[in-house]
């Protein structure tokens, strides 16, 4: 059960990475980073906070800018802390202040809860490096308030609703995933702003005790104020401890606000950790999964795509390959090279001899075969390699198919961003994830024009590794041959006696009357007779036998050869030479995996997570 915990937290951990990486600047994004920074720092604390013994409770003030956050930090703690300032932004790190001491053990548990931040003295806290955080003790206590708050960590954070804030707003879910105690602080001026609902809606569905301290009133209209801000909360059906109100002023507070605000803030506090609920966490992360999914379920289902492209030149390939090279002749030249090899363990050398002198073509009119690829077929059969030829002509083919393919991808998702751009229809993230993908898909077809080339070379190379790996086999179906017409005196003695010439009309005749095919153009007249005498002769059927495992193996090998050693490798090369700053590569089985685990899977339990 703890894996299975772990599993998911690993997850999340790796998505928001990659999210940071690959998500754009724009509100919706921005959103989609807090929601997963809140996750994993929910589940976090969940997996962690019960092993921890004495672990302080944790308030957490929060708020838009100019709230008032510092002012109420020092309102809890009876004592100027917080450095106030007019300035907006001031904040930009979270800062804790206790109102006792915390032993070491604790102060390293608070940062087992903060891995993603560098722990820091509030006066080094800087600027330039936004990711750090404070932990100090308060003293010179003012008042009576921090008595009710021993052993309490009371954090001050930045704002979430400036443009700085942007570099450091995943500061404020962090924090609202360890606390115990919410206090949500905004003015007159601010309390409707978007931001504050957006954050809102986001943390109250885990059920945290929630204070909204309203900040910042004006004599005679906190009530109204109050009364609005109550409607709304209503409306968004966000539950809540209290709404109190403190005045505007430039002195100290009145004693009956501070009074007011220590008992509506205890009355709020938990008297006891108590953890959030698996079923509550799980529905929650339900809730935002398929938002937070949707970039990475596009590029996978593009992944998808491309691996289905891949098969399909591997697939046209070989269709080609079978079609002008196993199929267009009457006895391909598969089986000749077998009979060549026979002819030499016959010790018929002149017959055997005039094979590899001889290469004649006889041309026969366009039409009669087939139109243009035809004609390269029988243009390249002038050459010492035919079955060579077949293969680069295969490689060409299927390329420029997969090239078109990936071309029309392209041009579709082009079509789909222009239309979701007028009608305005999806959200940034959606919109965001297919503008990936349809750059994806654009460097792809580069790639590929720029590569294809390349492949044709690698293609010429791996055909010599792949005809070597197959000459044992041509020697093996010689040997096969020569062993069956032991068994076939007659059949021998005619071959013997077999004469090393043949009319050459009749050749003529047999093509004009389609009785030779395309690929038997390439071979000797001598060769002619000796496979037809053979292929009607006593031991014909086991010739076919053995041209049919011939050819079985002759495509095993061409796929080991070219297709899986030297085309494979090239595909991946591709694949991971295009830009993947923006690209997450996280595997759909992976996804899957954690899906299961949060529709289906058990609980997830108080301990199991490591601190790498």
């Amino acid at each position: 059960m703890e894996q299975l915990s772990v599993e998911v937290y690993d997850f999340i951990v790796e998505l928001r990475h990659k999210q940071e990486r690959a998500g754009d600047k724009s509100d919706t994004w921005l959103e989609v980073r807090q929601q997963l920074s809140f996750a994993e720092a929910l589940l976090r604390h969940h997996l962690k906070r019960g092993q921890f013994k004495d672990h302080p409770k944790h308030i957490i003030v929060i708020g838009p800018t100019q709230a008032g956050k510092s002012s109420v930090v020092n309102l809890i703690l009876g004592s100027e802390a917080a450095t106030i300032s007019p300035l907006a932004g001031f904040t930009r790190h979270a800062q804790g202040f206790t109102t006792s001491h915390l032993t070491d053990v604790q102060t390293n548990d608070i940062a087992e809860l903060l891995p993603d931040w560098q722990q820091s003295s509030q006066q080094n806290l800087s600027n330039e490096q936004l990711e750090a955080w404070s932990l100090e003790q308060a003293t010179h206590t003012l008042t009576n308030t921090a008595k009710s708050q021993q052993h309490t960590v009371i954090w001050d954070t930045p704002d979430f609703d400036s443009v700085s804030s942007r570099d450091y707003r995943s500061v404020v879910p962090a924090l609202c995933a360890i606390a115990d105690c919410i206090v949500l602080t905004v003015s007159k001026e601010k309390y409707a702003d978007q931001s504050v609902w957006q954050l809102l809606k986001m943390i109250t569905p885990l059920e945290k005790p929630l204070l909204i301290c309203l900040n910042k009133t004006s004599q005679g209209h906190d009530k109204e104020l109050r009364d609005a801000m109550l409607e709304r909360l209503q409306q968004e059906n966000i539950s809540f401890c209290n709404i109190v109100t403190l005045p505007y002023t430039t002195s100290s507070l009145p004693e009956q606000d501070i009074n007011n605000f220590s008992k509506a803030l205890s009355d709020c506090i938990p008297a006891k950790y108590a953890s959030i609920s698996a079923d509550i966490l799980q529905s929650w992360l339900q809730q935002h999964w398929a938002q937070w999914l949707a970039p990475v379920r596009a590029e996978n289902m593009a992944l998808s795509a491309w691996q289905e492209m891949q098969q399909q030149y591997a697939d046209s390939f070989l269709n080609y390959y079978k079609t002008y090279y196993h199929q267009e002749s009457q006895f391909s030249e598969t089986i000749q090279k077998a009979v060549r090899q026979l002819l030499e363990l016959l010790e018929i050398p002149l017959i055997a001899g005039s094979l590899g002198n001889v290469r004649k073509v006889i041309t026969w009119p366009a039409r009669q075969l087939g139109g243009l690829i035809k004609r390269k077929v029988v243009q390249s059969r002038g050459t010492e390699n035919p079955e060579k030829d077949i293969i680069l002509e295969a490689n060409r083919h299927a390329w420029m198919e997969m090239q078109n393919k990936v071309i029309h991808q392209t041009q579709q998702h082009l079509l789909v961003s222009e239309d979701n751009t007028e009608d305005n229809t999806e959200n940034d993230v959606e919109s965001n994830a297919k503008n990936n993908m349809q750059q994806w898909w654009q460097q792809l077809a580069a790639a590929l024009t720029n590569t294809s080339q390349q492949a044709n070379t690698l293609t010429e190379t791996a055909i010599d590794a792949y005809q070597t790996a197959f000459k044992p086999e041509i020697d093996k179906a010689a040997t096969q041959l020569y062993e069956h017409l032991q068994g076939s005196p007659r059949t021998l003695n005619s071959l013997r006696a077999a004469r090393v010439t043949t009319d050459a009309a009749a050749v003529i005749i047999a093509i004009k009357t389609a009785g030779i095919g395309i690929h038997d153009l390439i071979l000797t007249p001598a060769l002619l007779s000796v496979t037809s005498l053979l292929a009607e002769s006593a031991i014909g059927s086991q010739m076919k036998q053995i041209e049919k495992k011939l050819k079985q193996r002759q495509i095993v090998l061409l796929k080991k050869n070219l297709l899986e050693q030297t085309i494979a490798p090239l595909f991946i090369e591709i694949t991971n030479s295009l830009n993947t700053e923006n690209h997450y590569h996280i595997d759909a089985e992976r996804i899957s995996t954690i899906e299961t685990l949060l529709k289906f899977g058990p609980e997830f339990p108080d301990s199991g997570i490591s601190n790498g």
